[in-house]
């Protein structure tokens, strides 16, 4: 379980990564056209990254990354209670 959330951990770190770099590399411009419409914000990325550069993807990148660290804290709380059950079955 600690290997998986690893690798899931470094999975989701090398996604924050290329995220946040696609963001310093290609800026997102505000466009408004009225003050009481709102405005708008596009990215100036080629297609295939600008569909990767949304709100959904950080959050699925912070998720991945949150389960990585679960999977290697419950990993870690796991092999600890099993040493310790052990050593009480011992004595």
């Amino acid at each position: 379980m600690i290997g998986l959330g690893a690798i899931l951990s470094v999975i989701g770190t090398v996604l924050l990564i290329v995220f946040v770099s696609s963001l310093l590399l290609y800026p997102v411009i505000k466009k408004c056209q009225n003050t009481a419409e709102g405005c708008k914000y596009y990215s100036t990325a080629p297609e295939p990254i600008r569909s990767f550069i949304k709100p959904i993807s950080l959050v699925v990148i912070l998720l991945v990354i949150a389960a990585g660290v679960g999977g290697i804290r419950f990993g870690k709380w796991h092999g600890y209670k099993k040493e310790r059950n052990r050593g009480l079955s011992l004595s």
